[in-house]
């Protein structure tokens, strides 16, 4: 490896406080710091979607499984539309119940084994909930979402 004068003068001028010719070399010494933060924000998100399958961007669709049965029932169910949609630190969570009868909505963090919210949905009716990141749930979790009739 060659010595090389002016790189060292950079980085003597960054550690002893000298002003001068470090103007210029600061704004670039804190772009090359922003773009190593972004690179390795992206290299974490990609890396988690490899490990966890999970989609995870600021604003957008997050990647769930869901349990399309009753619970502690062998058939699937057919007439509930669900939708969830992480944005901004939320879980925004819409479901219509188009049965004739009214089920109970739960949403199970499937790695800790337990609900995580529980919703009544009567028949016919549409019922929009938000769950907050930090409280309800962490990113990197595998959310499952399941339901039961009330009987």
């Amino acid at each position: 490896m060659r010595f090389q004068p002016a790189a060292a003068f950079a980085i003597l001028a960054v550690t002893t406080g000298i002003a001068a010719p470090l103007s210029s070399s600061k704004a670039s010494i804190d772009q090359v710091d922003v773009d190593v933060q972004e690179r390795n924000l992206q290299d974490l998100s990609s890396a988690a979607e490899d490990v966890t399958g999970l989609v995870k961007r600021i604003e957008g669709y997050y990647d769930f499984n869901f349990a399309s049965t009753f619970r502690g029932a062998k058939h699937p169910v057919n007439g509930v539309i669900l939708s969830m949609v992480y944005r901004a630190g939320s879980l925004f969570v819409t479901m219509h119940n188009t049965l004739t009868q009214d089920i109970s909505a739960y949403i199970s963090e499937v790695t800790q084994g337990g609900d995580i919210m529980a919703v009544a949905v009567e028949a016919g009716k549409t019922v929009e909930w938000t769950l907050k990141l930090g409280t309800d749930f962490v990113l990197g979790d595998i959310g499952k979402f399941s339901w039961k009739t009330d009987y």
